[in-house]
C-alpha cells in the first residue's frame, strides 16, 4: 500500500461519545491489517439496523465498527490478506456485519466480499448484500426449504421480507406475502409472491388453506415478531420450521412452545453476523448464490432514494418513511446522486 495512502484524512460518518452521536467527520486511514480489507466505497447501503447500530440497541453492537453501515459496493484497493476470488482493483459486493461501510475508504474486518459487474446500477447493487444474504441463509441454510414448498412472509414489504419473498420464488417456493395494507399487497405481488394476504382478516385462515395444497405452510419467515407469530407458528405444516430473523415491531414473537410440539416443528434463530464469522466460507458460498441468482434476472434490489454521505441526517429520516417501496443509500467519494432518477434534495 502507498504511504501517501495510508496518512490520507477520509471522510465518514463516525459515532462519538456516550450520547453516540453520530457525526461527519475526518478520520485517519489507516493500512488495512492482516484480517482486513480496505475499499474505496462507491455507494453504501442504508438499513433499520444501521439506525439501530448507531443507537448501541442493535444485538450486534458489542464490538462494532465506530463507523456504521453494514453493506455496499466499493472499488478494493488494499488486502492485508488473501480473499476468495477477489482481489486489488475488483469492483466488489460487500457485507460487513460490525459495520465500517460508511466511509469514503472502509477498513473491513473479515467481511464477505463478492465481485460484481461494471454495467449494473451501482445504487441497487449496494443493497443487494446484507437482506438478501440473510434470507438465503435462512431459507436454505437453516430451513433447508425444497422446491414446491409453501412459504408464509411476514412483514413481506420491509427489506428483508422482500428478499424473502423473491428468494422464495427463485426457489421454487409457493410464496404467500403476509401484508397489512393494499399497497402492501400490491408491492409484495409486483416481487412475485403467489399471493399477498391480510394476516389481521378474520378470513386469513380460510384463505391460506385455499391456497396452500396442505391447507397449511412448510415455512414461516418472520422478521417482524409480536403478534403476527401467533397467527402465523399455528398455520405449520408437521415438521414445519419457523425462521425467526429479526422483529421489527420492537417485540419478541408470541410463540407457543407446544404448538411446536404437537406440529413437530422447529424454531430456528438466523443471526447473520454470527454465521459470517463463525462459518465464512459457507457466508461467502450464500453471498455468490445471491450474485448469481441477481445476474439470471430473478432478484430485483431496488434503491428507491440516495443522498450524498454530508446528508445522512435526511438519509436516516427517510428510513422511517413508509410510503417509499425500496431502500435508502448513501452516495460517498462524490459520486453523483442522479438527479434522473432520484429526487435530489436541496440542503437547508
Amino acid at each position: 500500500m502507498r504511504k501517501e495512502n495510508a496518512e490520507m484524512a477520509v471522510m465518514a460518518l463516525e459515532i462519538s461519545g456516550q450520547s453516540r452521536q453520530l457525526n461527519l467527520a475526518q478520520i485517519e486511514m489507516r493500512p488495512p491489517g492482516s484480517d482486513e480489507v480496505q475499499l474505496r466505497m462507491r455507494v453504501a447501503g442504508l438499513s433499520f439496523a444501521d439506525a439501530l447500530m448507531v443507537r448501541g440497541i442493535h444485538h450486534n453492537s458489542a464490538g462494532a465498527s465506530r463507523i456504521p453501515g453494514t453493506e455496499g459496493v466499493g472499488t478494493i484497493v488494499a488486502m492485508g490478506g488473501s480473499m476468495r476470488a477477489v482481489g486489488v482493483g475488483d469492483l466488489v459486493l460487500v457485507v460487513s456485519p460490525k459495520g465500517g461501510c460508511f466511509s469514503e475508504f472502509a477498513t473491513l474486518k473479515n467481511p464477505v466480499a463478492v465481485k460484481v459487474g461494471k454495467e449494473w446500477p451501482v445504487e441497487d447493487l449496494s443493497v443487494l448484500g446484507a437482506s438478501y444474504l440473510t434470507a438465503l441463509y435462512a431459507l436454505k441454510h437453516k430451513g433447508h426449504a425444497t422446491r414446491g414448498e409453501t412459504l408464509l412472509v411476514l412483514g413481506a414489504t420491509g427489506a428483508l421480507g422482500q428478499a424473502a419473498v423473491e428468494l422464495g420464488k427463485a426457489l421454487g417456493l409457493l410464496t404467500i406475502a403476509a401484508v397489512r395494507s393494499s399497497a402492501g399487497r400490491e408491492r409484495a405481488l409486483s416481487l412475485g409472491a403467489d399471493a399477498a394476504l391480510d394476516l389481521t382478516a378474520v378470513e386469513f385462515r380460510d384463505q391460506l388453506r385455499q391456497l396452500s395444497p396442505t391447507q397449511g405452510v412448510d415455512i414461516v419467515f418472520d422478521s417482524v415478531g409480536g403478534c403476527a407469530s401467533r397467527k402465523a407458528v399455528n398455520r405449520l405444516n408437521w415438521m414445519g420450521r419457523y425462521l425467526y430473523c429479526g422483529m421489527a415491531s420492537g417485540e419478541a414473537p408470541e410463540i407457543n412452545p407446544n404448538v411446536l410440539l404437537v406440529k413437530g416443528a422447529t424454531l430456528f434463530g438466523v443471526e447473520t453476523a454470527q454465521f459470517i464469522e463463525r462459518e465464512p466460507e459457507q457466508a461467502q458460498n450464500l453471498l455468490e448464490e445471491v450474485v448469481e441468482l441477481f445476474k439470471a434476472g430473478l432478484l430485483h434490489p431496488h434503491a428507491a432514494r440516495a443522498f450524498p454521505i454530508d446528508q445522512y441526517k435526511l438519509a436516516f429520516e427517510a428510513l422511517s418513511d413508509s410510503t417509499v417501496q425500496g431502500r435508502t443509500v448513501l452516495c460517498l467519494n462524490s459520486l453523483k446522486v442522479d438527479a434522473a432518477r432520484f429526487k435530489v434534495e436541496e440542503p437547508e
